[in-house]
């Protein structure tokens, strides 16, 4: 059994589920406008779980203030749109698209939260070195 075709629809996608904490992440969005008709609608994004934790809607965001107000033509799936997060843990991107503040489609996406990785070498002026001997390191 298939779904029916939402008139309005909405899709999210990003380059990867992983991000550094504290890192912004693009994600790009689509309407899909499926009516003969325009259609003007208001997307609404966010992390809204990093919001709850800790208070700080300016930095994560909140559904009342991330809001994207979109006119897509008939017939149109390919109106897109990109929108910058600041990643801070594992959790998901939510969107909502309303007409009037009719629910018409929402989505997600997961993010995950990954160590930041560094590759260091170090190099010294000596091969080897003594109990009480000076460690030097040059710079480059």
């Amino acid at each position: 059994m298939s779904a029916p075709i939402k008139e309005v629809a909405l899709s999210v996608n990003a380059p990867t589920e992983d991000f550094i904490a504290g890192s912004n992440g693009v994600f790009t969005f689509t309407v899909y406008n499926n009516t003969t008709v325009t259609q003007t609608v208001q997307v609404r994004y966010g992390l809204p779980h990093h919001t709850w934790e800790t208070g700080d809607r300016a930095t994560y965001g909140d559904f009342q203030d991330l809001v994207r107000t979109v006119v897509v033509g008939p017939q149109r799936p390919d109106t897109v749109y990109s929108c910058l997060c600041h990643a801070n843990q594992r959790s998901p991107l939510l969107l909502i698209c309303t007409k009037g503040g009719a629910l018409l489609d929402e989505t997600w996406f997961q993010t995950r939260k990954v160590p930041i990785q560094v590759n260091v070498v170090v190099r010294t002026d000596r091969r080897e070195y003594w109990r009480a001997r000076m460690l030097s390191l040059p710079r480059r």
